[in-house]
């Protein structure tokens, strides 16, 4: 009580933050994440970052400033072109992905690179001179080397195996990080063999290194330098298995097994549990993505066992094990508002109206907290010592949070937007504050039901190349659908995304800022016929055998216009009717054929492509194939 009055006033407030933010007790390093030692590291005088000097910055000796702050005070001033230090292979502000690292890449060939405006070009590439890149992401990426200047004794990352002949992109342009979404920096593999990413097809979960550390992924350097997907991850770091850590340093105090709230605390105490607070609100900050994965998967939690105790000897109960489906799963992230909590935060959205930080803020984390399949029974004292560390995280607006204006960016693409209704996954839009509404009755925990958009148990977007562009090609009559997984022909639909503004034209309609060219009925038609010829006549003995097409009908109706990523396409609807042997009595419709060129084609229902998961543009095809079925009926 005496504490709660004490953080209630404002000036308090800033001085608990200014001493326990400064404070090196609790403290990791931003690099390795081991525990700092007060008597040997200390922070950066300007940007607080916090590193073991033979982590990162062995020639820092005794100065105060770290390798990124002393660049600028040096050459801000005497450099022609002066460009602020950031890195080249992520996205992140330095606050949040941690101290820089001088880099250098030498280019294959510099052919290119000779010419008018070439000792510019040159400059500003990531061949030029005085590029950075973090730490993490030089001194995690298999391809880097980390070389020493001998001057110094300043590290230095070889780049040169990672950049592409441009000087602009990595080799790992082409893939998306399975966190942020984009596709430029570098990016590193889970290093599970056998891992394959969500929505991948025979890929690895690919990472920047600094979205996987703040997301509280696995980035360990154990000999090896370490980087784990969700479903890999070591249990150390779960979630709850995070909480469960905080939890021991206030027990430790105590030296007991139950919280003495009563008990004097030191400030060295204090700065431990601020540390390991901001750290799990890190974590719940990118719970607008990794909300989906817990919710399919699960996660890799490991009851804790004290010294004496043995595991076979103890019942469910006192390992605190909870069981959970991912039916389960999803109904408790619907509940407590899991993604939607971890989008207002990456926003900062409780800083938008005066007191929302406090009582909202502390609502919504009780709700999180009483949520028994992602952080385990807790008790209501638990509840209410993790609200207010985590509360109080989030009002020091630290920038280790990786909030507000230390975000960092993420695709705006159909990567990280909802598949129902492409809103932004990442923020909160016209969703309501996780926590603004009071619950239902005094002894709840959990508001009122929000009725709000997730992909939770979706199929989710694909994380391939860039470069591969997979679309279906899509036949109807009545509610049999003919479904190939591969690209459609040139032509059969035009989603060339040209971003100008126009007016309606003849061959083209408007769509505000995102033109999509249409093309002409029998264009249309003919690379239909052809594809469906490629389907149907590839496997004569068996495909062809089973249906007898009629001619096909283009519907006269208004196209279908469906806006995706911002984009709106223009669909038209084919019909014909044909006779599938097995619909009407005979073989089995769920029978799949291979093609020569090896894709798998067959017929669904439109009850298997709603169980197997449709966005809502083929929903909007259905609706438009149901209607004709319809009239014809009459």
């Amino acid at each position: 009580a005496e504490r709660k009055e004490y953080w209630s006033d404002p000036e308090n407030l800033v001085e608990f933050f200014e001493k326990v933010m400064s404070d090196i007790e609790g403290a990791k390093c931003a690099v390795c994440e081991g525990p700092a030692d007060p008597s040997v590291d200390k922070r950066c005088d300007k940007c607080g970052v916090l590193s073991h000097a033979d982590c990162c910055d062995p020639a820092r000796g005794e100065r105060s400033t770290c390798l990124t702050c002393r660049f600028v005070e040096e050459n801000a001033n005497s450099l022609r072109h002066f460009e602020e230090p950031r890195c080249h292979m992520c996205s992140h502000p330095t606050a949040s992905g941690g101290p820089l690292l001088r880099t250098f890449a030498k280019p294959t060939s510099m052919k290119v690179w000779k010419g008018s405006g070439s000792t510019l070009r040159f400059q500003k590439s990531i061949f030029g001179k005085d590029k950075f890149c973090h730490a993490l992401c030089g001194m995690w990426n298999p391809h880097c080397d980390t070389e020493g200047s001998g001057e110094g004794n300043d590290t230095i990352i070889n780049c040169s195996k990672i950049v592409m002949a441009n000087g602009k992109d990595h080799v790992s342009h082409q893939h998306r990080c399975s966190l942020c979404g984009l596709h430029s920096g570098a990016k590193v593999d889970c290093c599970v063999e056998g891992c394959i990413a969500p929505g991948g097809s025979r890929q690895r979960a690919k990472f920047h290194v600094t979205c996987a550390r703040q997301a509280g992924l696995e980035v360990t350097a154990d000999g090896d330098m370490i980087v784990k997907c969700w479903q890999h991850s070591e249990c150390e770091f779960v979630f709850r298995a995070r909480l469960e850590d905080l939890r021991e340093i206030e027990l430790n105090r105590f030296l007991g097994k139950t919280f003495k709230s009563t008990n004097p605390m030191p400030w060295s105490h204090a700065a431990s549990l601020f540390h390991a607070a901001v750290s799990i609100m890190r974590t719940l900050g990118w719970a607008w993505r990794w909300a989906e994965w817990w919710v399919e998967c699960g996660d890799n939690w490991e009851p804790l066992i004290e010294p004496g105790q043995v595991e076979a000897e103890m019942t469910e109960e006192e390992l605190k094990i909870v069981h959970s489906t991912p039916q389960s799963r999803c109904k408790d992230a619907r509940q407590c508002r899991l993604a939607a909590f971890g989008a207002a935060l990456r926003n900062r959205d409780y800083d938008k109206e005066e007191g929302d930080d406090k009582d909202p803020l502390e609502r919504a984390l009780t709700a999180i907290l009483s949520t028994k399949s992602l952080v385990g029974p807790l008790k209501k004292r638990e509840i209410e010592f993790f609200v207010t560390w985590l509360a109080l995280a989030y009002r020091s607006k630290s920038p280790l949070l990786g909030f507000g204006e230390d975000k960092a960016p993420v695709a705006t693409d159909c990567f990280c937007i909802h598949q129902e209704d492409s809103s932004p996954k990442y923020e909160l839009g016209g969703r309501p504050l996780p926590g603004k509404s009071r619950p239902q009755n005094e002894k709840g925990v959990f508001e009122p039901k929000v009725e709000e958009v997730d992909d939770f148990l979706k199929s989710p977007i694909s994380a391939s190349p860039v470069r591969r562009k997979k679309k279906k090609k899509i036949s109807q009559e009545k509610d049999i659908i003919a479904v190939d997984s591969d690209e459609l022909p040139e032509g059969f639909i035009a989603d060339e995304k040209k971003k100008k503004k126009t007016t309606k034209t003849e061959g083209k309609q408007s769509t505000g800022a995102v033109e999509v060219p249409l093309i002409q009925p029998a264009v249309r038609s003919d690379a239909l016929d052809s594809f469906l010829s490629d389907i149907f006549q590839s496997n004569k003995s068996q495909m062809q055998s089973s249906i007898n097409w009629n001619k096909r009908v283009q519907v006269k109706d208004a196209p279908i216009v469906h806006v995706f990523s911002h984009v709106c396409h223009t669909m038209w609807v084919e019909h014909s009717d044909f006779k599938v042997a097995g619909i009407n009595g005979g073989s089995d419709i769920s029978k799949r054929w291979k093609l020569e060129n090896g894709r798998e084609v067959g017929w669904m229902t439109e009850e298997d492509m709603k169980s197997a998961g449709i966005t809502s543009g083929v929903r909007k095809v259905l609706a438009k194939a149901s209607t004709i079925a319809t009239k014809k009926s009459r």
